[in-house]
C-alpha cells in the first residue's frame, strides 16, 4: 500500500481514511506486517512533507526579478507540471492526522492474541532469570531460536554461585494450542500459553507456563516464564 503525497484539503480526506483503514485493521494478526509497511510509509511521508514544504519556502525566496524577465509565454498544449504551495493550515492539518495514525497504529498493533499458528513464534527470544542467595546472585540468561523448519536452539549464559558458564542444546519445536520443546538430548518440555502481545515491526513478548504447573494466577506469578522478541528478529 502506497501513501499517497497530495497537496491541498484532499489530502486531509485520505488521510483520515487512512486512519480508518489502520485503527479497523490492526487487530487482524494476519496483515499485522502490512501495518509495519504502512507505518514506516507513514514516516516517510511525514518527511517529505516537511522537506517539501522547506524546499516550497526556499523556492520563494529568489529574486522576484528572475521571474520578469520570463515573458515569453508558454508554449501551446505544453503541459504545467508545477505544483501550488502548500499553505500552512493544509500542512498542520496532514501532519496531524499522520501523526494519530501512526500512533493508533502501534496502540493498536499490540493486541493481545491466542489464536497462534507456528509462524508467529518463529524468532529469536530472550528470557532471563535472577536470583539473591546467601552463596550469591545467581543469573540466568536464555536464548531461544525458533526456526520456521520446526528445528530450535537454546543459548544459555549463565552466572551461578559466581562460577561462569555457557550451553547450548538443540531439538525440534512443536505448536498445538501451548508450545512443545522436544530437546535432541534431554527431557521435552511443554509449556501453556498464558499471553501473547504483538508489537510493532516483529517485536512480542509471550508468557509461558510449564505444563507441570497449575493455569492459575499465583502459579502463572511464581513460574511463568515471559519470553521478548526483538524488533525484527523474525
Amino acid at each position: 500500500m502506497k501513501v499517497p503525497i497530495v497537496l491541498g484539503a484532499s489530502a486531509v480526506i485520505i488521510a483520515a481514511l487512512l486512519a480508518t483503514h489502520f485503527v479497523s485493521a490492526s487487530r487482524d494478526s494476519r496483515r499485522i506486517a502490512t501495518l509495519e509497511e504502512d507505518l514506516r510509509a507513514l514516516d516517510h511521508a511525514y518527511t517529505v512533507l516537511e522537506n517539501k514544504q522547506t524546499s516550497t519556502d526556499g523556492a520563494g525566496s529568489k529574486d522576484q526579478s528572475a521571474m520578469d524577465e520570463k515573458t515569453t509565454p508558454s508554449t501551446e498544449g505544453a503541459s504545467n507540471t508545477s505544483q501550488p504551495a502548500m499553505d500552512e493550515k493544509t500542512k498542520a492539518s496532514i501532519m496531524d492526522v499522520l501523526q494519530k495514525t501512526r500512533k493508533a497504529v502501534i496502540a493498536n498493533s499490540e493486541s493481545e492474541r491466542t489464536n497462534l499458528r507456528l509462524s508467529d513464534l518463529v524468532g529469536q527470544w530472550q528470557y532471563s532469570e535472577r536470583y539473591s542467595l546467601s552463596t550469591g546472585t545467581s543469573i540466568f540468561d536464555w536464548t531461544y531460536v525458533l526456526s520456521a523448519d520446526r528445528t530450535f536452539v537454546q543459548s544459555l549464559v549463565a552466572m551461578k554461585d559466581g562460577k561462569p558458564f555457557k550451553e547450548q542444546v538443540t531439538g525440534t519445536h512443536s505448536f498445538d494450542g501451548g508450545l512443545v520443546l522436544k530437546f535432541d538430548r534431554g527431557p521435552t518440555k511443554k509449556y501453556k500459553l498464558v499471553e501473547f502481545k504483538q508489537g510493532a515491526y516483529g517485536s512480542a513478548t509471550l508468557l509461558l507456563l510449564e505444563d507441570r504447573f497449575p493455569l492459575d494466577r499465583a502459579s502463572v506469578s511464581a513460574n511463568g516464564e515471559k519470553w521478548l522478541r526483538a524488533k525484527n528478529s523474525q
